[in-house]
């Protein structure tokens, strides 16, 4: 399954965090974050932990609690302890709901870790519920064209092209890519919407059809000027609709672009490594 068991931090920005917070709870909420990245597992989780407990008793918002609870549901799932990371994520959603004046998308965040986790136990009913119910509140409550609105557009897109519900995964790609289209700001969800409605025209056997969606994600990546890694899943699936289509030679090239972005990716975390930074 593509759609990772670990899920992404998608729930807090740790700028948006920092800058919500008071100057300590900004400190602390940066004191969490580099926790999270020590290498050692067993220290970076008695460090996570002790930082939860020193946030607690402190009413919401508390940006250093919910970046802990977050971290440490990451950190669980990683080692198969679902039903803990679980219970992580309920209370990183109880905090939020019981947040004053509390925006939709904070909500929704929190929504969203419960998907992969679902997803990875076979749930994939609730995983749905939670999926839709996070995107209902980012439409709902920022509107449909927001970029948190398109980007969950896209994910949910890629629940259900996992899940080989391509109906649905084309709907909200293409609504994603009628919103994003010809907003440069929007230019990587418009790459994202295009290389999922590839994905969906090659399981349905239109092949020529999928070419041009690759393509043309890979245009909107380029205006997009995102980070390399971002280009990897257009890369890799338009070499292997290629292939499939007996076209070695043409694939060749984006394969050695892809090789390449993984090696320099490898070699950065080797280097995080060897200064005792790891990515959570």
């Amino acid at each position: 399954m593509t759609l990772s068991a670990r899920p992404r931090l998608m729930a807090v920005s740790l700028a948006a965090l920092t800058g919500c917070a008071g100057l300590s709870q900004g400190l602390r909420t940066v004191e969490v974050a580099n926790a999270a990245m020590d290498c050692d597992s067993q220290r970076k989780e008695e460090r996570l932990l002790a930082l939860l407990d020193e946030s607690k008793g402190q009413p919401p918002p508390n940006p250093p609690q919910e970046l802990a609870l977050t971290l440490l549901a990451m950190h669980r799932v990683k080692q198969g302890r679902l039903d803990d990371a679980e219970a992580y994520m309920r209370q990183l959603l109880a905090l939020r709901e019981a947040t004053p004046n509390a925006s939709p998308a904070s909500i929704a965040e929190a929504l969203d870790l419960f998907v992969p986790l679902y997803a990875q136990q076979q749930h994939f009913d609730k995983a749905e519920e939670y999926l839709l119910r996070a995107q209902k509140l980012r439409v709902d409550g920022l509107g449909a064209d927001d970029q948190r609105s398109l980007d969950g557009m896209n994910r949910t897109g890629n629940y259900y092209l996992e899940r080989q519900n391509l109906n649905e995964a084309a709907r909200y790609y293409e609504d994603s890519r009628g919103r994003s289209k010809g907003n440069v700001r929007d230019a990587l969800i418009h790459a994202f919407a295009l290389r999922g409605l590839a994905e969906v025209a090659s399981a349905n056997g239109r092949r020529l059809e999928a070419e041009k969606h690759f393509r043309s994600a890979l245009e909107a990546w380029a205006l997009a000027q995102a980070p390399e890694p971002t280009k990897l899943v257009i890369l890799e699936g338009y070499a292997k609709l290629l292939d499939s289509l007996g076209r070695a030679n043409d694939a060749a090239p984006l394969v050695a672009e892809a090789s390449a972005i993984r090696r320099r990716m490898e070699e950065a975390r080797m280097q995080r490594e060897a200064e005792g930074k790891c990515i959570p």
